[in-house]
Formats: structure tokens, C-alpha cells, sequence
């Protein structure tokens, strides 16, 4: 017997009569080339045998499953309660069960997790098989006898489908189907059997999709169990492109649902969940199936559009993008006139349209927007065309009229989106009359009262003019045209709208039809290059750049060069903001193009430099944007190249022309010193004669020198960053070695040694009394000399020292040199001016100091600079400076280890090699490295703060300003009162204040804020205890009980008592809780008891005002400090915010000194009012604006401010703390001067305030008045303060309303803003004002209980709506 022979009857003996399971699986070996064999045999086998072998198989399987082999024995309980209950849990599903898919079981071919297929939807029926299914022998035969059996059914399948075509009770194709259907049974079963059990049910499920697909009669009653599992498979995290093209292949079993029977609902549950899954919405077979149950039933449409409408709020915008193709496809796929069509027009797309007309929400009418958008960009269609106008024609135009200004805007958008709005099938006179009536519509709305009606429509407009340019009236399009460039681009009230006209201009640039017409009328948006609002400048700037890439059309026929280069040098102020970025890549091409040589390049930026220095300043600024890193590194070296080259040609010509003069020495005579420039254009004549055909450049041309070294220093920081990368190393190394050696030190000392010649040449002719031209002139090179000395030092600064040769050393001597002239400055007689130019030109070591700094001098600069500034305050000995004008001592307590501090001070003190300098010097230059006004400075700034011993130091000689200020304000220290001491105090205590305030953001952790430290609190309770006593007159009270007595009592009030000397440590008078570094006690010192009493009052009262103008200063100063402190997110608010709002009691004191409070603390209040606002601090904020509007304010810079300040706070986004609280203080403030109780409503804000028709009143001028005619004029001011009042009205009945004789302030004030306010603002006006006209006008009561008709008031608001 043959080998094939024996197999056959092999696998027919196995499932002969008396077989089982184990019998069969005999055969099936686990080799995979025996059980390909096998297969073929069963696939092979006669008719007869075929159905010996299946009907076989058929009474195992029906053991299999009547005794549940299948299910291993871990999945049933000991108890028999529990397996009772299991088994009604896991028993096999009936067809309804089967088609509804109750089951919320998972199916899971990859074995991670499975589920019971229970009817409870509990999490707890998640089972996993590796911690509760074990797998024993009998249930892993079943399964596997399972799995083989639906595999050989597939195979048969696939092997003779055409022959299975007559299903009888009895023949083989009969037995095969309902062996298939017992499988398709136990597919939810199977998923609760643990790995096993999931490979067999894959192996089912497979077998029944084969069945489908060979298109096999009866093949829908295997679907039942099949579909709701593949659905469940395409909805899991772990879905593949497969899966969904597994369902998509069985989308038609689908159309045997019906979807009027209950038994459906879970499957369509988890066909509802398909617009949710990602995997559906990204692949085609995924939407091609979202299409497909769009087409399955009408009914079935609206639950589907549902279940999308559900992720539109949240929806990103390609999920959108895919609804909207989806819903596309899914009605062009469908037959005209046909039920499921109409039920897509009716309840999907008509309810979407409506809804992006209607919707409040800004973003949600974008999403939906976005979800139509296929549908409008396929309006080239000629039935999508029609289907727009059928839908969007009854509504689309009643949008565009509503009284909501927000629909207004919806529909524009819809009307860009869908223009023209047209039939396609209609005459062409009906078309152009559509056309016509859209163009009307937007003319009448770029004309709406509202700003984003307007902005909507010119954003509207240039959508359609720049795609249907050709389609519009040439008429209709100057129309549109001369709007946007009249009155759009000239709007005053928003500067939203200018911007909205100038970007619809740069829209409908891309139609090349429409720049036959913009070229003659673009020149009139010029001055728009200068608008005060960035937005509009960058704006602008675009619109240019766009024309840039015109052929044809050329930028600067729109804007000149000379506006442009305005434009770039007025950026300076924001030299890396966004206009100058845009305005250097305007200018990259014409300044520092791509293909040129060396020469050309240098000769295109001398050009530049010469013309509109600081333009240039900008543009260099900002090329990094735009060019490589290493093209800016090389461009650098050529620039430092041609510098070098300079001072050569300028020493060269000097030893010419020194030669010369000594040929020439006979001949010499006296006469007038040549004018520089004169000598200069001498020189420049004689190189010019010697070569003709090259030009050079001399370091005699110091303006040019100068913007050559400022423009390398720029260079280099505006890359520093990326120099850092490793990416970047060669173009480092490439300007380290060019840059290093001598080259910077000698152009740095050439130039030095010609600003000292210049300052000399300044005194000569100073004394000499010579022309004031001349030694302008003078002046001149010595600035830009000196321009040249600080560029050169930032360039230094991005170096390691040791690259640098013998810089380090002339920088210790140019300091030493300054050290003695102000040494020698300072032992002057005060009225000896001769000095005053020098001083002026040769203090200004700053940028020496921020080097030394960056090249780890800082202990010594600490050092330095804290030796000098201590000078000022502090004698040599460590006494006070002013110990001997008769001061009392200031005795301080001793700190444990205060002696071993001092005496490490004192050694970094003996170690510095940089001398002396004067004070007001020092303070300069620390001033200088505090505010951080280049890159060096606040390099400086941060090493000088991260030396702890070096900044305690510079803090304990700032501290002695503070002694040194406390005895300058006390009145018996009669003469010491000094214009430079003053200023450095003042200036002192200034740079303390920022000190404390960036060292506290260097050291702050990430998650905790900004928080005052204990110097900053120190600070801001010295000036409130001591300083502000000063101003508020308490310390004369205090001296003149002193004169009475040696030493005031020491269980006396501080603050009725002499100013008490600063204590230090925590815990003192005066001071508070400031930390001082500890200062050398004085020695006490008796009064001057030879000077009489008379004499001393005498004294202090001619003192008094000097004390006091001191005191509003270092006042002024600490207003200064804390709200920048406030401004750049600084905590500490409240505490700040009550000290503020008690020193605002002096914008109202009058002082018999005459010294202006007002004047000299407004601006500086209003500044830090806002921030107090902006921090939260409402309630400080509240009392402080309070005091404000009781001033009057000045013209010019104190009403901007306080304009500005106003609108800034009405601005904030809490209404309540913020807008609320304005006009809540100032219609009190007016209420309280007089405003109410008249009998007119007013038209003006000076009727309403002076109480107009002759009814007086208070008087209408001042901070009050600014206010209110700015909250009244402003629409969001107008807005809010109409809200406000009509809440007012309305929350508290009749107490803010008249009575049938006179008006309330409120009621004038609603008719004030009604005649005179911001039309943007009169819904909320209107809506306050038509309060009397309801039934709330006569509601209220008063305290008696009477009723309050406001008859008057109801007369006026019919006069009104009248």
C-alpha cells in the first residue's frame, strides 16, 4: 500500500465510530510538513470520503462541545454555587446574543487580555490568561481539535467552492455547514480559554471569513458572531491597517442588518465608536468603510452623525479634514433623490451649516469650518454647487443681516468659503446677480460699526478677489479696493482693522490679475511703515516682502528707502523684534548678497555703515536669521581685517607726515589749529592722488572705525549662542585664531591713545576760548574713539584671556590712569569747573570692569568697586564721612564673628591690584552692570552676583549710603548737604534695590516664584519707616523734641522720636528684618554743645527742604525698584502694595515748603499701579487709585500715563479686579465731588461732570475727569463701565436710582454714554438704559419703603429711543 494510501485511511480511522479526539490528533503531527500533507489528503479525498471524514468529525465536535472538553479546568470554581454561576456567565450565546454582541468581551488574537462572555459590561469579566487560565490536557486537545478542524474546513473551502452549490438534508455540503455553524458558536466562548483558546477561535473565524469570500450559499449565517468581533479587533489600541481590511472585505454581510430590530444594538454601539478611533480616520479602508455605513440606512445616518458631531469640539484638524472627505464621498456615492441622500442634506449637512453660521463659540465654528471644507473646495462640481446654494441660499444671506455681530462674522467666512453662491443650472443673469448681491454684502459690511465685522470682512474680501478676480466687476473691485486703502488702512479705533487691510492687499497680491491695478494704488499704504502699533509695522514689512518676490513690482515704489531705513534705525529700541527681523531679510539682497567677492561685499556695507548708521546697526543685528554661522564668522574677520588695515594706513600716514613737518621745521609758524575733518579731508585727497583706482580706509575716520567695531561686536553676540554647539566648532576656532594674538590690543591702545589726544585737544580749547565747531569736532572723535575701545572689549569678552595678549594688562592701566585723575578730581575745590569735560569722557569704565569680570578678575573687581563706593560714605579710619559735622553716633550691635568677616575683606582688599576710584565713578559703573545693557554687562552682572563673598562686600558698602542718608535727613547736621553726595546716595541706594532683586531671581528655584529677600524687605521698610517719616512730617516733630533733649528716651515710639539708627540684624527699628553685612561701629560723639539753640533752629529750618527733596528721591528711586520688581513676575505683592498705598497719601499733601509731590511721584505711582493690578493686588490697587483721582494731572507726559495705566488695568482679563474696580472708584469719585442730583442728562462728559444746564456742580477737571472721558471714549472702557452700571442699576433696586425730581450720577451717566459713547459699546448702553423701560423701573424701594418710580428717568429713556 502506497504511502498516500496509508494516510488516507489513516485520517478515516480516526474518526471512525469509537474515535475521540486524541485518535484524531494522532494523525495530525506537529511537524509543519506532515500537517501540510494531511491537508492536502483531506482536501483530495473523494465525495464519499469527504463525507465519512466530516460527519466523523462532526459527532467529536458535538462531544467536544456538550461536554465543554474545550474550557480548561481553571476557569470553573470549587464551590458549587460559583460554578453555577460561571456557568450561566460562560454559557455559549444564542443567535440573538451572538448578533447583538451583548457580550462586552475582547477579542484578542495576540493573547494580552480576554473577557467573559457575560451580558454585565463590569471591568471585572477582563480575565488575563497568564495569571487565571491554566491550560490542562483534555481542554488543549479539544482546542487544538478545534483549530485543526476549522482549518481543514478552510482549505476545503478554498479547494472545491464551486462545487458547494446544493445544500440537502444529507449530502456533504449540508454536513460541512452546519459543522461550520457549531464552530461559529464557540466564538465568544473561545476567547475565555486562554491562549489556546484564542488560536482556535482566530482559526474559526477565518474559516467563516473564507466562507464569505468564496461567495458560498448560506455564507450570512456565519457572519453573526464573526462581524461584531472584527469590529471589537479595528476599535483596540493595537488595530493594524489588516484588521480594518479584514471588516472592510465583509462590509456587505452589513446590509443584512436591520436596523429596526433591538437585537442590533450592540453592533451598532460599536459601529457608533468608529468616528472616535484614529485608525479609522487615517487609512484608506478605514474611511472607505465610515463611507459605507453612511450608505447602509437612513435611519442609521443621523445616529452615525451624532456619534461625529460628539468629537467636533475637541477634534484636531486632520480628524476634521477626514470627516469632511468621509461625508463627501459617502454623497456622491449615493443615487439621486434616494432616501439615504436625502436624510445626509437634511440631518448632516444642513444642521452643520447652520451651525457654522450660528455658533458662539469662535473655535468651534473654525472646527466646523474645517469640517466643511471639502465639501466647499468641491463646489467646482457642478452638483456640490448646487447642493451649497439649495442649502446655504436660505440662510446664508439672513446671517450676513443679524443684529449678533458674531453671526455677522460667521457668515462672511461662509461666504468667502463659498463664492460665488450660485446654481449652476440658473440663466447667466441670475448668476451675475448673485454675484452682484455678494459683492454688495461685502461692501456694506468692510463699512459695520463692529471691528471684528470689518476685520471679517476684508478677510473676505481678499479671499474672493484674490481667487475670482476675473469674475467680479471691475467696478465692484475699485469699490472694495478704495475701502481697505481709504478708510480701512486709516482706521483710528483699531488697530486690528489696519492690519486686516494691509494683510488683504498681500492676499490678493498672489492673483497675478490684480497688479495691473494694486501697482498704481499700494504706494498710498506708505506711511503705514510707521504706524505705532507692531502688529500693523510687521504687517506692512510682509505685504513688502510678498511684492519682493513680484516680477515686476518693486518694494521701494511702494515704500522709499528713506522711510525704510527710518523704519529699521526707529527699531533699535527692539533690535531683535520681529519688524527688524523682517525688515533685514528686505534688505538681505541689497546689502549682504549671496554671490559677490570680498571687495564688493566690504564696499556694500561701508555704503551702508556711512549712510544710515544705525539701520545698519539693526540689520547686522539680525543676520544671523538669514545667513549661515560661518559665513557671519568669516564676514567678521573681514571687518576686523579692514580695522587693522586702517590704523596701519593712520600710523603710516602720521610718521609721513611727521617727516614732512621736520623737513618743513624752518618754515613752520603759528598759527590756528587745523579743523579735524579738515585735516582728515586733507588726508583723505593725498591717499586718494597716491592710488586712484583702490580705495582705502583710515583709522582717521573715527565715525566709520567706530560702526566697523560695533558692527564686529555685534556679529560675534548675535551667534555666541551657536558658536556653543558642537556643530559649530570649526567657525569658533576660525575667529579665536583670527581674533587672538595682538590685533585687538593694538587697535584697542591705538585708539585709546587718540581718544586721551582728542580730551587733551578739548582742554586746550576750552581754555583757549576756541570756536565751539572746532571742538565739537574734537568731541566727536573722542566719542567714537571711545566706541571703538567698548566694541572691541565685547568682542574680548567672547574670549578666553589668554587669546587676548596684553589686553588685560593696558585695561589695569587704563583704570589705574582714571584712579588718579579722579583722585586728584575729587581734592578739587567744588567750584573749580576745569575739569568737568574730563570727567564727563573719562569715567566710564564699565565695560573694562564687565571684562575683568568675565576673565575671573571679580574678586577684585568686587573689591575695587566696593573700596571706592564705601569711600563715599566712609573715611579712611572706617568712620562715617560726615561723623564730624556734629551727627549723633550710630552704634551698632556686634555679630559673633563679625571681626573674622572683616578681616577676610580686608584681605581680598589687599590683594586687588586696581586702585581707588571716585565714588560717583563706581557707582556708574556698577549702575551700568545692574541694568545689563549688553551682552558684558550682564555677563558681569551674574559673575559679580554668584561671588557671594565679593557681592556681600559691594551690598555692605551700598549699606553705608543708607547711614549716610539717614543722618543727611536728620536736620541737625547743618552743611552737610552736597549735590554729589546726594546723588550718590540716591544712586547708591538705587543699585542696592536692584542687587537684592536680581540676586533674588539668580538663586530662586524653578518651582517656587520670584519671593522678596530679606535685603529687598529691609529696603522696602526702611523706606517706608524712615524715608517716608521724612515727607509725611514727623520728623520735625521728632528734632524739635530732640533739641529740647540730650538723647531721646529709650522706651520712647520710634516714630514720634528721633530717626533711630539702622540697627543690624533682624529685629531693630528703622530697618526692620534687613540681614546687613556688618559696618564698623563709630565712636560715640558728643553734640556741639558751643552752637545755641536759636542757631540750631535757624539751621534746621533753612535744612529742612534739602532733607526733604532728598527724601523724595531715594522715595521715587524705591518706587522705581519694586515695580520693575512687580513687573517681571516678582512675589510679595500685598506687602509691597500696602506700603505703596500708604507713601499715595502724598500725591495729595501740601507742603509749605513748596516742594511738588505730585509732580515728582505721579508718573512713578501710575506705573507701579499698574503692576499692582496685573500682580493681583486689587485691593492695594483699589485704595491707591482711589488717591490718584484726587489730583489734578498736567498735560504731556503725566496725562499719557495715566490714559496709558488706565486702559492697561480696564484691559486685564478679571473684570472684577480689574475694569470693575475703575469704574466703580471713579463713579464714586465723581458721586462724591458733586455728580449726581441733577435733572438733565448730559451729553458731554464735562456736562456730566459740571453738572450741565446750569445745574453746577463739582468740578469736572483733574485725574477724574481723564478717566472717565477715557473709560466713556474707549469701547471696551464703554463696554464695561455701561455693564457695570446697568448691574448696579439692576442688582441693587432703587439705590442708585433717582426719583421723579432728580436724576442719579448713574442715570446722567447712562445718558452720557448713550449720546457720546463708543458705538461698539451700545448694546451694553442700550441694554442699561431700556432697564427703565421693563418692569424693574418700578420695583425698587427706597428705606422708607415707599416706591421709587423714576418717572423723570423713564421720560428721558423715551426721549431717547425716540
Amino acid at each position: 500500500m502506497s504511502e498516500p494510501t496509508k494516510l488516507r485511511a489513516a485520517i478515516l480511522d480516526s474518526v471512525e465510530e469509537h474515535s475521540n479526539v486524541a485518535t484524531f490528533l494522532k494523525v495530525w503531527s506537529n511537524s509543519k510538513s506532515k500537517q501540510s500533507l494531511v491537508t492536502e489528503t483531506v482536501v483530495e479525498l473523494s465525495k464519499a470520503n469527504a463525507k465519512r471524514f466530516f460527519v466523523s468529525a462532526k459527532s467529536i465536535l458535538d462531544t467536544v462541545i456538550e461536554t465543554e472538553a474545550y474550557v480548561p479546568q481553571s476557569c470553573f470554581s470549587d464551590s458549587e454555587a460559583e460554578a453555577e454561576e460561571n456557568d450561566n456567565k460562560n454559557s455559549p450565546p444564542n443567535d440573538t446574543t451572538a448578533a447583538t454582541g451583548s457580550s462586552d468581551s475582547a477579542y484578542n488574537p495576540n493573547d494580552t487580555t480576554f473577557a467573559t462572555n457575560s451580558n454585565s459590561s463590569s471591568a471585572s469579566n477582563i480575565l488575563e490568561p497568564e495569571q487565571i487560565v491554566v491550560p490542562d490536557e483534555q481542554s488543549s486537545a479539544a482546542l487544538k481539535f478545534i483549530k485543526v478542524l476549522a482549518a481543514l474546513i478552510e482549505a476545503y473551502l478554498e479547494k472545491n467552492s464551486k462545487d458547494m452549490k446544493t445544500f440537502s438534508s444529507d449530502n456533504l455540503e449540508c454536513k460541512i455547514l452546519a459543522m461550520a455553524e457549531s464552530l461559529n458558536e464557540l466564538m465568544f466562548e473561545l476567547q475565555t480559554c486562554g491562549a489556546e483558546g484564542v488560536a482556535a477561535q482566530v482559526a474559526v473565524g477565518n474559516m467563516c471569513e473564507r466562507w464569505w469570500l468564496k461567495d458560498i450559499k448560506n455564507k450570512d449565517m456565519l457572519m453573526t458572531h464573526l462581524i461584531p468581533l472584527l469590529c471589537i479587533k479595528s476599535l483596540e489600541n493595537d488595530a493594524t491597517e489588516k484588521d480594518l481590511k479584514r471588516l472592510y472585505n465583509l462590509r456587505d454581510a452589513m446590509s443584512l442588518l436591520d436596523f429596526a430590530d433591538d437585537s442590533i444594538q450592540y453592533l451598532k454601539g460599536l459601529l457608533l465608536r468608529f468616528p472616535s478611533s484614529g485608525i479609522h480616520l487615517k487609512t484608506s479602508d478605514g474611511k472607505k468603510m465610515m463611507v459605507f455605513l453612511f450608505t447602509l440606512h437612513h435611519t442609521f445616518v443621523q445616529e452615525l452623525s451624532l456619534s461625529v458631531k460628539a468629537q467636533i469640539p475637541n477634534a484636531k484638524r486632520w480628524m476634521l479634514k477626514a470627516y469632511g472627505e468621509i461625508y463627501l464621498r459617502a454623497w456622491k456615492s449615493l443615487e439621486d433623490n434616494s432616501e439615504i441622500k436625502s436624510a445626509l442634506e437634511d440631518k448632516v449637512f444642513e444642521p452643520l451649516m447652520i451651525a457654522a453660521l450660528h455658533c458662539e463659540s469662535t473655535s468651534l465654528q473654525a472646527n466646523v469650518v474645517l469640517l466643511l471644507k471639502p465639501l466647499h473646495e468641491a463646489k467646482k462640481g457642478p452638483d456640490v454647487d448646487a447642493l451649497l446654494n439649495r442649502l446655504y441660499g436660505p440662510i446664508l444671506w439672513r446671517s450676513l443681516k443679524a443684529a449678533n455681530p458674531g453671526v455677522r462674522v460667521n457668515g462672511l467666512s461662509i461666504l468667502a468659503e463659498t463664492f460665488p453662491l450660485r446654481d449652476p443650472s440658473d440663466s447667466q443673469a441670475v448668476q451675475n446677480a448673485s454675484i452682484l448681491k455678494a459683492c454688495e454684502v461685502l461692501e456694506t459690511m468692510l463699512k459695520d460699526d463692529d471691528v471684528k465685522v470689518r476685520i471679517a470682512a476684508a478677510d473676505a474680501t481678499a479671499r474672493t478677489l484674490g481667487t475670482f478676480w476675473n469674475v467680479v466687476n471691475t467696478k465692484n473691485i475699485r469699490t472694495l479696493i478704495n475701502i481697505l486703502l481709504v478708510k480701512h488702512i486709516s482706521d483710528s479705533s483699531s488697530a486690528l482693522v489696519r492690519v486686516s487691510a494691509i494683510n488683504a492687499i498681500t492676499m490678493i497680491l498672489e492673483n497675478p490679475d490684480s497688479h495691473g491695478l494694486l501697482r498704481s494704488v499700494m504706494p498710498f499704504m506708505k506711511n503705514m511703515i510707521h504706524d505705532n502699533t507692531e502688529r500693523v509695522r510687521l504687517a506692512m514689512v510682509k505685504l513688502l516682502l510678498k511684492v519682493k518676490t513680484i516680477r515686476g513690482l518693486k518694494f521701494y515704489e511702494i515704500v522709499s528707502q528713506e522711510y525704510l531705513h527710518a523704519r529699521m534705525a526707529a527699531e533699535v529700541d527692539n533690535i531683535n523684534g520681529p519688524v527688524a527681523v523682517a525688515l533685514t531679510d528686505l534688505f538681505e539682497s541689497s546689502y549682504f548678497p549671496k554671490e559677490v567677492d570680498n571687495m564688493e561685499q566690504i564696499k556694500r556695507t561701508v555704503s551702508y555703515l556711512r549712510s544710515n548708521p544705525v539701520s545698519a546697526r539693526v540689520f547686522f543685528s539680525n543676520l544671523k536669521v538669514k545667513v549661515a554661522v560661518g559665513t557671519i564668522a568669516k564676514f567678521s574677520t573681514m571687518l576686523l581685517k579692514v580695522l587693522d588695515v586702517a590704523v596701519s594706513t593712520e600710523k603710516a600716514a602720521a610718521e609721513e607726515k611727521a617727516k614732512e613737518m621736520a623737513k618743513a621745521k624752518s618754515k613752520k609758524s603759528k598759527g590756528k589749529r587745523k579743523h579735524p575733518e579738515q585735516q582728515q579731508q586733507e588726508d583723505a585727497d593725498e591717499d586718494e592722488d597716491e592710488d586712484e583706482d583702490e580705495e582705502t580706509y583710515s583709522a582717521s575716520e573715527t565715525q566709520l572705525m567706530a560702526e566697523f567695531a560695533e558692527t564686529i561686536a555685534t556679529l560675534w553676540e548675535s551667534i555666541a549662542d551657536k558658536l556653543s554647539d558642537a556643530r559649530h566648532n570649526s567657525s569658533k576656532k576660525f575667529l579665536l585664531e583670527y581674533f587672538g594674538g595682538e590685533i585687538l590690543t593694538n587697535v584697542h591702545v591705538h585708539f585709546e591713545s587718540k581718544s586721551a589726544a582728542a580730551l587733551s585737544e578739548i582742554n586746550l580749547l576750552k581754555k583757549d576760548d576756541s570756536d565751539a565747531e572746532v571742538s565739537y569736532a574734537f568731541v566727536k572723535e573722542h566719542r567714537n574713539s571711545q566706541r571703538v575701545c567698548y566694541a572691541l572689549l565685547r568682542c574680548a569678552a567672547q574670549m578666553p584671556a589668554k587669546s587676548v595678549s596684553g589686553l588685560a594688562a593696558s585695561l589695569v592701566e587704563k583704570i589705574t590712569e582714571t584712579a588718579k585723575k579722579s583722585i586728584e578730581i575729587r581734592n578739587l575745590d567744588d567750584n573749580d569747573d576745569s575739569c568737568n569735560i574730563e570727567e564727563e569722557f573719562d569715567f566710564n569704565l564699565s565695560p573694562h570692569i564687565a571684562l575683568l569680570c568675565l576673565w575671573g578678575k571679580t574678586d577684585d573687581v568686587c573689591a575695587f568697586l566696593s573700596k571706592s563706593i564705601r569711600r563715599a560714605f566712609v573715611d579712611d579710619d572706617g568712620e562715617d564721612a560726615d561723623a564730624g559735622a556734629g551727627a549723633d553716633a550710630l552704634e551698632e550691635p556686634k555679630k559673633k564673628g563679625s571681626k573674622k568677616r572683616k578681616q577676610k575683606e580686608t584681605e581680598i582688599l589687599a590683594k586687588t591690584d586696581l586702585p581707588e576710584i571716585n565714588p560717583i565713578a563706581a557707582l556708574t559703573i556698577l549702575a551700568n552692570i545692574m541694568s545689563g545693557k549688553d551682552a558684558s554687562s550682564v555677563a558681569a552682572r551674574e559673575a559679580i552676583i554668584s561671588n557671594s563673598r565679593g557681592c556681600s562686600m559691594i551690598e555692605a558698602s551700598l549699606e553705608t549710603a543708607r547711614v549716610m542718608a539717614e543722618r543727611m535727613m536728620s536736620v541737625n547736621n547743618t552743611g552737610i548737604l552736597k549735590g554729589d553726595d546726594i546723588e550718590a546716595v540716591v544712586g547708591a541706594c538705587e543699585i542696592y534695590g536692584k542687587l537684592a532683586l536680581h540676586k533674588e531671581a539668580m538663586v530662586k528655584e524653578e518651582d517656587s516664584g520670584l519671593q522678596l529677600n530679606p535685603e529687598a524687605k529691609g529696603l522696602l521698610t526702611w523706606l517706608s519707616d524712615s524715608v517716608f517719616c521724612v515727607l509725611n512730617g514727623r520728623s520735625g516733630a521728632r528734632n524739635r523734641d530732640r533739641s529740647n533733649s540730650a538723647a531721646s528716651s529709650s522706651n520712647s515710639n520710634p516714630l514720634d522720636s528721633s530717626i533711630s539708627p539702622i540697627k543690624m540684624g533682624g529685629g531693630g527699628e528703622g530697618m526692620g528684618d534687613l540681614l546687613m553685612s556688618p559696618i564698623a561701629a563709630e565712636p560715640a560723639r558728643q553734640r556741639n554743645k558751643t552752637q545755641t539753640q536759636d542757631s540750631n533752629s535757624n539751621s534746621n529750618a533753612e535744612l529742612q527742604p534739602y532733607a526733604k527733596a532728598m527724601a523724595l528721591a531715594l522715595l521715587k528711586t524705591g518706587l522705581v525698584v519694586y515695580n520693575e520688581w512687580l513687573a517681571v513676575g516678582g512675589g510679595g505683592g500685598r506687602e509691597i502694595g500696602l506700603r505703596v498705598e500708604k507713601w499715595g497719601t502724598l500725591l495729595v499733601k501740601e507742603d509749605s515748603d513748596g516742594i511738588d509731590y505730585k509732580g515728582a511721584l505721579f508718573v512713578a505711582f501710575c506705573r507701579i499701579l499698574l503692576q499692582l493690578f496685573k500682580s493681583g493686588e486689587s485691593g492695594s490697587g483699589r485704595s491707591l487709585l482711589g488717591k490718584m483721582l484726587e489730583v489734578d494731572v498736567d498735560e504731556g507726559d503725566e496725562k499719557r500715563v495715566w490714559k496709558k495705566v488706565l486702559g492697561g488695568i480696564v484691559a486685564l482679563k478679571k473684570k472684577k479686579e480689574g475694569a470693575w474696580v475703575v469704574c466703580e472708584e471713579v463713579i464714586e469719585a465723581c458721586t462724591f465731588d458733586g455728580g449726581g442730583g441733577k435733572t438733565v442728562l448730559p451729553k458731554t462728559v464735562q456736562e456730566l461732570l459740571n453738572g450741565g444746564g446750569g445745574d453746577g456742580g463739582g468740578k469736572g477737571g483733574g485725574a477724574k475727569k481723564i478717566a472717565m472721558e477715557m473709560l466713556v471714549g474707549s469701547s471696551v472702557g464703554c463696554r464695561d463701565l455701561a455693564n457695570f452700571v446697568g448691574k448696579r442699576i439692576g442688582g441693587e433696586g432703587g439705590g442708585v436710582r433717582g426719583n421723579d425730581k432728580v436724576l442719579s450720577f448713574e442715570e446722567r451717566l447712562l445718558g452720557c454714554m448713550h449720546y457720546c459713547g463708543n458705538k461698539n459699546a451700545q448694546y451694553e448702553v442700550n441694554k442699561a438704559v431700556h432697564f427703565y423701560e421693563g418692569e424693574g423701573a418700578g420695583d425698587g424701594e427706597d428705606e422708607e419703603g415707599g416706591a421709587v418710580e423714576g418717572e423723570l428717568m423713564r421720560e428721558h429713556v423715551r426721549k431717547l429711543v425716540l
